[in-house]
């Protein structure tokens, strides 16, 4: 490979890891600053990162640092260590900050009070990481991660450490040759394969677990004997049977292991690996087994040579030189025309694009529906009030419909605030807990949050519609049943209609249909907190 210079690029899937992307090492270390705004060795990290990956400025650790000696005309000789110490601290906290992004560094408390996917959105806008080339799959796979997984910062950092700045974007499109382990290749195919070191060990020392059921005297007084794995001590004694046992799974599994090496290639393989020494030829002819993956494949050169017509083997006597063995013709690399023009859409070569991530600082603006106008007619709401009534009361119906007891509230509502839902003045935390908590005085809404229910919430219902001869869905917002009864609830949040009864009449008669003989409904207006009972 050193002949083609710089031509050949080798790539592995540890290059894509998370923690090799510059952008979200910038933002974890500016999310960890956060909370933990005295981390001055977190916040120089961070000042070198933005300065020298994103500024381009050539910054050094000694630019960094900061005396006290003689600055701001202060006699250090009469100030005490401590005083001298918080006084260093201040000045070099002071130094760094000058050099991060004035909006972050003012804005903690803002930026603490963002759900952490809209926090990476913010960070990476405000470090100007747009700038960056190549970032965006590995913003795309933090931010993944971030909405399949709630949590807080330090909860996101903790995770971090422990296993997800090891994880790897996945990237088909690697120009050069691609390193990876053999079981990482399972399933795989590729035009040409290497494998410089076939010469990994067959089997390596260890302790052997045999069992003593059968053993004479005294080594079957206990149910199992760790036992140093060593052919030379292990045959002739009582454990040989469990040595040639474990011996001959380990070569089964090096054969495996092996099969799949070698057969990932499609057109070209290329194996290399060390000859044998006069010791391990001494050890054979005695009856010792190989113990090196190479030294197993030399021995079996001849035989395979014999076997396939038309490969060549050069097998010199002198252990010095090297065996050379080939088979087949050596097929070169074909360049494919650019654009071959096929009629076929499946035939087409795609073409690659970068797509890159932007960022915006404005929330999206909403516009009311016509269904949301309905929601809030004949409600005493004012117009300009409507938009907060309508996501209050669709976020109360998502809480409402997703919890079991009154207990799971507090968690919800915490999801929720993560998730983004709630994410503004126009929805606080404080306003829907307000809300919940005049909703659930009502004895008879306590009690469908109580324990006593199996909950069967917005579950769909299919029946078959014979007048229209197809299959119709119904999702009530709560099923309960205890055993005995079902109940049947739907929340509302606008005003009465005679429509919403003849729905939960529908979901009642559904549901004696299926062999429920006891089932009652009901209608919950929330914003009310009125409960009108639905019969039949």
């Amino acid at each position: 490979l050193q002949s083609f210079g710089n031509e050949i690029n080798i790539v592995s899937d540890e290059a894509f890891r998370l923690d090799a992307s510059l952008s979200v090492n910038i933002i974890v270390s500016a999310m960890h600053l956060l909370t933990h705004p005295d981390d001055v060795l977190t916040r120089g990290k961070l000042v070198k990162l933005y300065n020298q990956e994103v500024l381009k400025k050539p910054l050094t650790d000694t630019d960094l640092l900061v005396s006290i000696n003689g600055s701001n005309n202060i006699d250090t000789k009469n100030i005490d260590k401590k005083e001298r110490r918080k006084l260093a601290t201040e000045q070099q906290m002071a130094k760094l900050n000058s050099q991060l992004p004035p909006e972050y560094v003012a804005n903690r408390e803002l930026l603490l009070g963002l759900p952490i996917v809209d926090l990476v959105d913010k960070l990476f806008m405000l470090f100007g990481l747009d700038q960056l080339e190549g970032q965006s799959s590995y913003i795309c796979t933090l931010n993944d991660f971030l909405k399949d997984h709630t949590a807080d910062i330090d909860d996101f950092i903790n995770e971090w450490e422990n296993s997800l700045s090891s994880k790897t974007i996945q990237s088909d499109e690697i120009e050069g040759i691609r390193i990876m382990t053999i079981h990482k290749s399972k399933g795989l195919e590729f035009d040409n394969v290497i494998i410089p070191f076939c010469n990994w060990e067959m089997e390596k020392k260890g302790t052997l677990w045999c069992e003593t059921k059968n053993k004479p005297a005294p080594y079957n007084k206990l149910p199992l004997l760790p036992i140093d794995f060593s052919r030379d001590k292990l045959i002739g004694t009582v454990f040989e049977d469990d040595y040639k046992e474990e011996h001959f799974q380990n070569i089964v599994d090096n054969l495996n292991l092996l099969y799949v090496a070698f057969t990932r290639a499609s057109k070209n393989l290329f194996v290399f690996g060390l000859r044998q020494g006069k010791t391990t030829l001494d050890n054979i002819a005695k009856g010792t087994p190989p113990g090196n993956r190479s030294y197993a494949i030399e021995l079996a050169l001849r035989q395979v040579s014999e076997q396939l017509q038309g490969s060549l083997l050069s097998f010199p006597d002198d252990i010095g030189s090297e065996i050379h063995f080939e088979y087949g013709t050596l097929v070169p690399e074909t360049h494919e025309k650019e654009h071959a023009v096929a009629d076929n859409p499946f035939l087409i070569k795609p073409d690659k694009h970068i797509v890159s991530i932007a960022t915006y600082p404005q929330a999206a603006t909403f516009k009311q529906s016509n269904k949301s106008i309905e929601f809030v007619k004949g409600e005493d709401v004012d117009p300009s009030d409507r938009t907060r009534y309508i996501k209050i009361g669709n976020v109360l119906h998502q809480l409402f419909s997703t919890i079991y007891t009154t207990a799971d509230i507090p968690t919800r509502l915490n999801e929720l605030e993560q998730q983004g839902i709630i994410y503004n003045d126009e929805i606080t935390s404080a306003q829907l807990r307000t809300r919940i908590e005049d909703a659930i005085t009502n004895p008879q809404v306590q009690e469908w949050f109580s324990k006593r229910w199996q909950l069967y919430n917005e579950c769909t219902i299919l029946e078959y519609n014979k007048d229209t001869n197809e299959m119709e869905e119904h999702r009530p917002d709560r099923v309960m049943t205890d055993g005995k009864e079902f109940v049947v609830v739907d929340f509302k949040f606008g005003k009465e209609r005679e429509e919403y009864k003849k729905q939960v009449q529908q979901y009642m008669e559904i549901l004696i249909r299926m062999g429920h003989k006891k089932v009652s409904g009901y209608l919950w207006y929330v914003v009310k907190n009125n409960v009108v009972e639905v019969n039949i």
